[in-house]
């Protein structure tokens, strides 16, 4: 259900300034700074260590600060702005943004080249306080909570849902990306996932939060299904009925043709509901946690295009927690679970393979695992010492490499796990790798900014460095289109298709606090 290939068919950048051609690529990193409307980028095609203090500067980003990147796809980014309160957030606006790298075929081989990144124009979006921004069915559905008042008497801005087609980005102002919109009932704090070509899964807001009950929960009362003309296709509102409700909600994935939402203890699980597209029918039912975490909830899901499972943070005031689950099992056992030594900030799957998973505890050591049936520590690094709390820091993964920014301090810290990626079990056994950063390098770069957000973007499927060994791209190959044929020359105002992102003190899919996730996966809440 997610696209691969087919945001490649477009080839040629919006403007000048190509690079030299390479086989392979390690993508971008974005960049914003916490002071400025700066967004600053960094080509990863070279060692780590030798990183600018600076790198390059996007263009076309209004005067606005404090914004947030997200990735979206493999060649796309978000760049997120919330808004201020005292403007009731409505000056919040959203930019979708090209990487700028291109897939060249020249009969025996295929190149990567890479262009200056530019605006996709046709999907700029106005909206209230963004949080939830999720990609699924080649589009992106921007969940914008607006500006909750409880004086009746008084302005308030309802939450809309934004829908945009990825198919359709362009450089050029029109036709518009944005496929549907549609305003709810009520301001809350929720989620919308694109289904199919005009489906879209939507919370639905407590009826004392639509009452602008003062202190009201802004979470979610439950979920519906509706197409974009309004009719009920399945009711995920229904009390009592653990199968098709979902109290609390607070984290969602897509997996496999299925999506998870994660509720609340008074619910007890997690929510699955499942798609058949020949039919358009839709069923659901639930997952319970299990045993001995009834005081427990996720608080965000970790997702990936090319994972298997999903992954949820679970935690409690005292136990901190991951667990691995893919939609078809009947119950979580205590081999999905995994205890974390201290609070998880940010996880997010490698971006190239999601083979493993990047993980940066409030103590300031990265750990990197792999879920395969059980959970097993590969490797780790204490990246910040003395790191007490996640706000000082926060991490966005790559392709095989993984970057965590102390913010005060302004450092970048680039983690290139490569070698431990290519390793074996005869090579580097997992005791070693557990006990030692063995297969980690790490690099320090002095920033001269403060930073806010990041994301990493801009490698094609299967054209990582980090999966070199694993792709022969040295065969005769022509550049990849959706029907698996050459793509043509195209016209330059048009755009490519693609998924995933990383978060800020969460996993993937949350915009406001930087994943995938990740990846992309990569979509961040402060729980």
């Amino acid at each position: 259900m997610v696209s691969t290939f087919s945001f490649f068919l477009l080839m040629v950048s919006a403007v000048s300034g190509v690079s030299a051609e390479s086989l392979c690529t390690n993508g971008r990193l974005f960049v914003a700074d916490a002071n400025s409307s700066s967004v600053h980028y960094f080509d990863l095609d070279g060692e780590l260590g030798a990183l600018t203090a600076t790198g390059k500067l996007l263009d076309g980003i209004a005067e606005i600060e404090g914004q947030a990147i997200y990735s979206v796809g493999d060649n796309e980014i978000a760049i997120v702005y919330r808004g201020v309160e005292t403007a009731m957030y409505e000056d919040g606006s959203i930019y979708f943004y090209r990487a700028g790298t291109t897939l060249e075929s020249h009969g025996d081989h295929v190149d990567v080249q890479k262009s200056e990144p530019s605006e996709l124009q046709n999907a700029k979006i106005n909206c209230a306080r963004a949080t939830h921004i999720v990609e699924h069915d080649d589009k992106i559905a921007v969940f914008c909570d607006g500006y909750f008042n409880p004086d009746p008497n008084q302005a308030q801005v309802n939450t809309t849902v934004y829908v945009v087609d990825k198919t359709l980005f362009s450089f050029t102002a029109e036709p518009t990306a944005i496929a549907h919109s549609v305003v709810l009932a009520g301001s809350h704090h929720g989620v919308a996932i694109p289904v199919d070509d005009d489906h879209l899964l939507v919370s639905v807001a407590l009826p004392e939060r639509v009452a602008r009950v003062e202190n009201s929960s802004a979470l979610p009362n439950g979920f519906v299904v509706q197409d974009y003309d309004g009719n009920l296709l399945h009711d995920l509102n229904v009390a009592d009925d653990k199968d098709r409700s979902c109290v609390g909600f607070h984290g969602s994935a897509a997996v496999e043709g299925k999506l998870a939402l994660g509720c609340d203890s008074s619910h007890g699980g997690i929510l699955l509901v499942d798609y058949e597209p020949t039919s358009a029918a839709y069923t659901s039912r639930s997952l319970l946690y299990p045993n001995g975490f009834a005081d427990h909830r996720v608080g965000s899901f970790l997702e990936h295009p090319r994972a298997s499972h999903v992954i949820g943070n679970f935690n409690s005031d005292v136990s901190f927690n991951m667990f691995a689950f893919d939609p078809s099992i009947e119950s979580i056992s205590d081999n999905h679970m995994l205890s974390l030594p201290a609070k998880a900030c940010s996880s997010a799957y490698e971006q190239a393979e999601a083979k493993v998973i990047f993980t940066l505890l409030a103590t300031g050591v990265v750990q990197i695992y792999k879920f395969q049936d059980t959970w097993e520590l590969l490797s780790q690094v204490e990246v910040i010492p003395g790191m007490t709390d996640c706000t000082a820091a926060f991490m966005a993964t790559g392709y095989g490499q993984a970057f965590v920014f102390e913010k005060a301090a302004m450092k970048m810290y680039a983690i290139d796990a490569t070698e431990l990626l290519h390793s074996t079990q005869d090579e580097v056994t997992a005791t070693a790798r557990a006990d030692s950063t063995t297969g980690l390098k790490v690099s320090t770069t002095d920033l001269t900014f403060m930073p806010n957000s990041a994301a990493v973007s801009g490698a094609p499927v299967g054209y990582a460095c980090v999966a070199e060994e694993h792709h022969d791209h040295s065969a005769p190959a022509a550049a990849p289109t959706a029907s698996g044929g050459n793509a043509p020359t195209t016209p330059e105002n048009s755009a490519p298709v693609a998924s995933g992102s990383t978060n800020n003190e969460s996993f993937a899919n949350h915009v406001g606090a930087g994943m995938f996730v990740s990846a992309l996966c990569v979509v961040a809440m402060i729980i």
